[in-house]
């Protein structure tokens, strides 16, 4: 699973830098989930969990579907960037019947 953040806003009101993740769920199992940072402050659910915290991901369905599933977790906040694609191809009229992979978006450099 890939996820982009966009941090709150700080005590100065900036946004924080944008984070990318990648997290292997299927080898680090419920430890990916429930570890928190050295500092206690966070661990995985409570991120995906938190609607103030925007994050992106591409073609969520599949990771929403076995995260709820496997360890109760409740996305919140997150934007499907495939879904995004799919909006933009429908703006520049060319044919939205199917979903495309990563891959293939990525070749055609986001446009079909």
């Amino acid at each position: 699973m890939q996820i982009s953040a966009l941090g709150s806003k700080g005590g100065s009101g900036a946004q924080q830098p944008l984070r990318i993740w990648l997290v292997d769920v299927a080898v680090l199992a419920w430890r990916c989930i429930h570890y928190r940072t050295s500092d206690k402050a966070v661990n995985l659910k409570a991120l995906l969990e938190d609607g103030s915290i925007t994050k992106l991901m591409f073609d969520v369905r599949s990771d929403s579907t076995q995260l709820s599933k496997e360890y109760g977790v409740r996305l919140r906040g997150v934007y499907d960037l495939q879904l995004a694609e799919v909006a933009h191809r429908q703006l520049q009229l060319i044919p939205t019947a199917y979903l495309l992979p990563l891959t293939k978006v990525c070749d055609q450099g986001g446009s079909a």
